[in-house]
């Protein structure tokens, strides 16, 4: 079968594959061109098997106390009741999004689900099975309460798919365990299927003016297309999964120069948290897809790959003259430091380390993180240490930034902060460079 793509490491860089010559040659062509030489209709799912093998890691887990201590040992079996069907977003109380509704939710399905994976013990996923077919049953999540200010569904959308693709990873465990009848796995798809279609907005979730997918590689529809292609995995949809494919191809042609996140200068100094985002969701995205049997790790459009964003992340936070040379040289890196958060962690990372675990970018990135594993955040699906991390070597000790604080003139002088926000809403100070 030919390749679908013009693979990152078969030509060098400006070069593509002749088959006439048999030969890579210099590429003249528009990434426009390019792009309709890509079968997106030619990926299919292969295996009934979303993010991870949870029979496989089971079994790695059992009798191997080190990779078990990758999951919680402070897990209790508990229950819990059909979830809310209204979803909200920021409220009337703030204008940006501060709260989220369904950390109760995201917290049970992470500690059963960690549970029965350190422990063996079924009833951990029984419980799991009770919660969503209560939820099934009562419809939640349908209900969609938009904001009344002109972000409308944006952040409602944004905490919907923070527990969908939780609840996404629970529902492909129970699946693959067989503790689901076929009732019950047709009763669970029919209740969400609604929901993620609902939720396909494609960028158009505010009253502005909007243009389907116009705006690629940003982090708001990478949170929406992760979700989508979970969806297609653990539904068994081609055609969500070939939506996520697309999207990702999508993202990389419509990065800056480095693949820089075209976030990065409109965020300011909250542009590297931004690449970060970019760099865990094309992961996630790039994960599914490997699990299904394609290599979208290694695909480059214009010469921006999965890599190159993955490098500049690197390069802007060992180095402040890099992050100011594309932006603002105060950047947040409390992403470096946090261990669980929706998505301001470093947690998509277990997935490199995993795979890639001899890469040079991989090796040189875990000396630059702070957070303590196990690591997860429900935006890229949940407690990812637990699910498919392994042991890192001794030698990957921290060598890179030693605080990610920045600082924050206020009225009674310097003080050290981990946010942009915290310095300008708690303090009402201003960021300042050293």
């Amino acid at each position: 079968m030919a390749p679908l793509f013009s693979w990152a490491s078969s030509c060098p860089e400006g070069q593509i594959w002749n088959d006439r010559r048999g030969d890579c040659i210099e590429d003249h062509t528009s990434s426009i061109k390019k792009s309709k030489k890509i079968d997106i209709g030619s990926f299919k799912i292969t295996k009934p098997i979303g993010l991870f093998d949870a029979n496989a890691r089971r079994e790695a887990l059992n009798g191997d106390p080190e990779l078990a201590s990758l999951c919680s040992e402070h897990t209790q079996l508990a229950s819990l009741p059909a979830s809310s069907v209204d979803v909200v977003g920021h409220g009337k109380t703030h204008h940006l999004l501060t709260q989220f509704p369904f950390s109760e939710e995201t917290g049970f399905i992470g500690e059963m689900l960690n549970g029965w994976l350190r422990s063996g013990n079924i009833e951990y996923l029984h419980e799991l099975r009770a919660w969503l077919i209560a939820s099934s049953n009562a419809g939640s999540f349908s209900n969609l309460i938009p904001d009344s200010d002109r972000m409308y569904f944006s952040d409602t959308l944004f905490n919907l798919r923070y527990v969908l693709k939780p609840t996404f990873v629970a529902f492909d465990v129970l699946r693959q365990t067989k503790l689901l009848s076929l009732d019950e796995e047709r009763q669970i798809l029919t209740w969400l299927e609604p929901i993620v279609k609902q939720s396909d907005m494609r960028g158009c979730e505010g009253t502005w003016r909007c243009i389907p997918d116009e705006y690629p590689a940003e982090h708001w529809t990478l949170h929406d297309y992760t979700t989508l292609m979970l969806w297609g995995v653990v539904s068994g949809s081609d055609y969500y999964f070939q939506r996520g494919v697309e999207f990702y191809i999508k993202s990389l042609r419509s990065l800056k120069h480095r693949a820089i996140t075209p976030e990065y200068q409109k965020k300011k100094e909250r542009g590297l948290r931004k690449q970060n985002e970019l760099v865990g969701y094309l992961t996630i995205l790039a994960e599914i897809a490997a699990v299904q049997g394609y290599d979208l790790y290694n695909v480059s459009v214009r010469g921006r790959s999965l890599w190159t964003a993955f490098e500049f992340l690197q390069d802007a936070i060992e180095n402040p003259s890099v992050a100011a040379r594309y932006g603002y040289k105060v950047q947040e890196k409390a992403f470096l430091d946090s261990s669980f958060h929706w998505d301001r962690t470093v947690a998509w990372f277990e997935i490199l380390a995993t795979r890639f675990p001899s890469h040079p970018l991989v090796v040189r990135f875990a000396g630059n993180i702070g957070a303590e594993r196990p690591m997860g955040g429900e935006a890229y699906g949940g407690d990812l240490s637990c699910y498919l991390g392994t042991a890192w070597p001794d030698s990957w000790s921290s060598t890179g930034p030693k605080s990610s604080a920045i600082k924050c003139k206020t009225s009674s002088g310097i003080v050290e902060v981990q946010t942009v926000g915290e310095c300008k809403h708690h303090w009402l100070g201003k960021v300042v460079s050293d």
